[in-house]
């Protein structure tokens, strides 16, 4: 049974990478400004709420301000 599950996994995995590679083939990716300008707004986000971000820490998985601080590491 296991042996053809990881069958079924090669397939897939096969299938999947198939997939991509058409797709990537076909110019449908963005363009690397495109990717930069979202990592910076991801940035931006994190930075502008941070304080939100950390009392959800708090309040979700009692998270105290000098362990959640790392947000603030985002450059």
């Amino acid at each position: 049974m296991r042996s053809g599950i990881r069958v079924c996994l090669r397939v897939c995995q096969r299938r999947v990478i198939a997939k991509l590679r058409r797709s990537f083939a076909s110019g449908k990716t963005r363009p690397l400004q495109w990717r930069l300008e979202q990592l910076e707004a991801l940035r931006r986000c994190l930075r502008e709420s941070e304080d939100i971000f950390i009392e959800a820490l708090h309040r979700d998985l009692h998270k105290v301000l000098l362990v959640s601080t790392p947000i603030r590491s985002v450059h």
